[in-house]
């Protein structure tokens, strides 16, 4: 494989990673919603390309992780 076709590939690769990512936390935000709320959290690093999407997009994200047991956690506000 030469280096533009792997550059190809790992884009490609990022790109399904992110949309996965969007997808998953966008159903998690649906879900809230039809609550009635105006959060939710999410438990996994959040890509930046993704965070930078949500935030674009007028979502509030914050790192919530609790620095006593490292558990990764995000606040997602709308």
């Amino acid at each position: 494989m030469n280096a533009k076709t792997a550059r190809e590939k790992a884009k490609e690769v990022n790109l399904n990673k992110n949309q996965g990512q969007l997808s998953t936390i966008m159903q998690k935000i649906n879900a809230a919603v039809f609550k009635g709320e105006y959060e939710t959290y999410f438990g996994e690093n959040i890509r930046k390309d993704v965070k930078d999407y949500l935030e674009s997009e007028g979502y509030t994200v914050k790192d919530n992780t609790d620095p006593r047991d490292y558990q990764t956690t995000y606040r997602i506000t709308w």
